[in-house]
């Protein structure tokens, strides 16, 4: 460097124009030294200290230039001029001072060539147009940091709240907070119910269309559905009762559905009602009557066509004696089979029974069953083969006396049984006995079933009914047929004599029960006793059938009958009873102690000793 200077000192004139040269080149150092500060701001390190150790100013020794490095200007000289180069005083880290036309003149060393910029808050500095500039050793590439130097060499980093960008699509008004570079969430809500909402970092915010239910804010709609990321509405929503002439119903879309109770005269659509009106909100009418009077059709009424009426097959009466078993068939009464019984002169009406008296009475045969009562209460009276007959009935109980259990093998002796139906009929049962073994029953074995066509089924005996104020025939009865209120089929009727008693057996649920019949008009006689199971058709005959069990008689204020002097207890000797074999009831004995001796006063002690005074007319 210093022989440079000499060689420079000794050119002279010749050196003229490389000063000029050198003059520029030194300027252009001294701009690229000395630049304004880029920033704004007047400290190059925030909380920190300038190269010189000042903490503020204008100082030309160091600057920040726009790339972060810090510059230092070239050493200065006095003014004057120079004849050597030690006029000019020490060289700086990147110029040497020669004499050059008796000027100090910098001259900037190798471009790049290391150099001390005499700052600790710099790192790997090297020389730029002659001025040694270096890095900040204190730059942690964080925005949201202000980077600063202490004077012993040691980085600071101050949070600051500067603007930022985060780099996120996803976010807004980023600003630096606490170091990092934050924003505010973007909203990426579109209000639209049938997208579901996202945001990427990298694109944005995304609406991706799904399928499946929605709303559409609507309340009179419903069932509204996803379509191509748009809320479709659904069917109108139904308010109140539409089949209800008594509503009024509207919808608000808001609100939703509102309905008014109408009042007046209505339709309710129904043709089995009439003079509707309108009742609290529901329109109601009065029942059409629909009996068109013919026992050959059922009457109902349909809704939609009003009154109806159907053909049946029950039983009917056409209005003809001399037919029997009349049966509806189209709508009218057809006649039956021809009644025996029809007549035009006495001589038709034999029945072959010496008991009866046989009449012709209006065409019609009557036989009338001779009248055999002897005015005893205690003698059960019937005719046997013409003749009548009185059988003491003997002591009679007040309570439940069973007289037919059913349990003996020959226990249907007693009866006659008949029946249309081969396979239904009455006979005795193990299946379902009530208290014993064996009971009475009526329908096909071993099906039990009565399930197999119309069936007119009879069991019938003679009993002798027990005299008394009260008699009661009670049995156990267990019974399943096809369900009908009117029990004018599938039923099982009791008969005194051919007369039906009231309360058949129809319906029923197959578990026994204990039933009673009122036979008070026929206490103290022999009647014919009737059990009678009549289908009347062969449709539905749904059930097992009936049992019947434990038949028995129930007395309430009975006479004091008897059979022999036996049944008469109470007295000794001749104060005791007798049995009266006319009336066959139980009194005093008629003069007890009499002798036969017309000249004595028979008597009977109270000790049932007879006593024999000689009577005073024979003295």
């Amino acid at each position: 460097m210093r022989s440079t200077e000499l060689v420079l000192a000794a050119s002279g004139a010749r050196l003229k124009p490389l000063l000029a040269s050198l003059v520029l080149i030194a300027g252009a150092a001294s701009l690229a030294a000395c630049p304004s500060d880029p920033t704004g701001s007047d400290d190059v390190f925030e909380g920190g200290k300038d190269a010189d150790g000042t903490t503020g100013g204008d100082d030309v020794d160091a600057t920040t230039v726009p790339d972060g490095t810090t510059t230092a200007p070239p050493d200065t000289v006095e003014p004057g001029e120079c004849q050597v180069p030690a006029d000019c005083g020490p060289s700086g880290p990147c110029a040497d001072w020669l004499c050059v036309a008796e000027q100090c003149t910098p001259v900037p060393r190798d471009e790049g060539a290391a150099c001390d910029d005499g700052d600790a808050c710099t790192t790997e500095s090297v020389c730029r147009s002659g001025v040694c500039l270096g890095a900040s050793k204190c730059d942690d590439g964080n925005p949201c940091t202000t980077d600063g130097c202490d004077d012993v060499g040691s980085c600071v980093y101050t949070f600051n709240q500067r603007p930022c960008d985060d780099q996120s699509s996803c976010t807004t008004g980023d600003r630096c907070f606490q170091g990092s570079c934050q924003g505010e969430a973007v909203d990426c809500d579109d209000g639209e119910d049938c997208t579901v909402d996202s945001c990427d970092p990298g694109l944005g915010c995304r609406h991706i269309a799904r399928e499946g239910t929605c709303s559409d804010d609507d309340t009179c709609t419903v069932g509204d559905v996803c379509d191509g990321g748009q809320c479709v509405p659904g069917a109108p929503r139904v308010c109140g009762d539409p089949t209800n002439p008594c509503q009024r119903a509207s919808c608000d879309r808001v609100t939703g559905c509102a309905v008014e109770v109408l009042s007046g005269e209505c339709d309710d659509q129904n043709l089995c009602t009439e003079n509707d009106l309108c009742i609290e909100g529901v329109c109601t009418g009065t029942l059409v009557a629909c009996d068109d009077d013919n026992v050959c059709t059922d009457d109902y009424c349909d809704p939609l066509l009003g009154c109806t009426a159907t053909n049946n097959v029950l039983p009917c009466e056409d209005g003809d004696g001399c037919t029997l078993n009349d049966v509806c068939q189209g709508g009218a009464c057809q006649p039956g089979s021809a009644n025996p019984l029809c007549c035009t002169g006495p001589g038709e009406c034999d029945d072959g029974d010496a008991c009866t008296d046989d009449v012709c009475q209006g065409g019609l045969c009557a036989n009338i069953p001779m009248d055999c009562s002897d005015g005893a209460a205690c003698t059960a009276d019937a005719c046997v083969a013409g003749v009548c007959e009185h059988a003491p009935y003997g002591p009679i109980a007040e309570a439940e006396t069973v007289f037919a259990p059913f349990e003996a093998a020959d226990a249907l002796d007693a009866w006659s049984v008949v029946s249309t139906n081969e396979r239904v009929t009455w006979r005795l049962d193990a299946t379902k006995p009530h208290g014993g073994s064996t009971s009475l029953y009526c329908g096909a074995v071993p099906e039990h079933t009565y399930d197999f066509g119309a069936t007119l089924a009879r069991a019938t005996r003679l009993v002798d009914v027990p005299p008394g104020t009260a008699v009661t025939l009670g049995m156990w009865v267990a019974a399943r047929f096809e369900d009908n209120t009117s029990c004018t089929y599938d039923v099982v009727r009791v008969l005194v004599d051919d007369t039906a008693l009231p309360s058949p057996v129809c319906g029923g649920d197959a578990t026994y029960a204990h039933r009673t019949y009122d036979l008070g008009a026929w206490a103290g006689k022999r009647v014919r006793l009737t059990f009678e199971l009549d289908t009347v058709d062969g449709q539905a005959n749904n059930g097992p059938g009936i049992w019947i069990d434990d038949l028995a008689f129930a007395v309430t204020g009975a006479p004091a009958c008897c059979g022999a002097g036996t049944d008469c207890g109470g007295g000794v000797g001749c104060n005791h009873d007798v049995c009266d074999g006319v009336t066959w009831t139980c009194g005093p004995a008629t003069a007890p102690c009499d002798d036969s001796d017309a000249c004595t006063v028979d008597s009977c002690g109270s000790d049932g000793v007879c006593g024999h005074a000689p009577s005073p007319e024979c003295q």
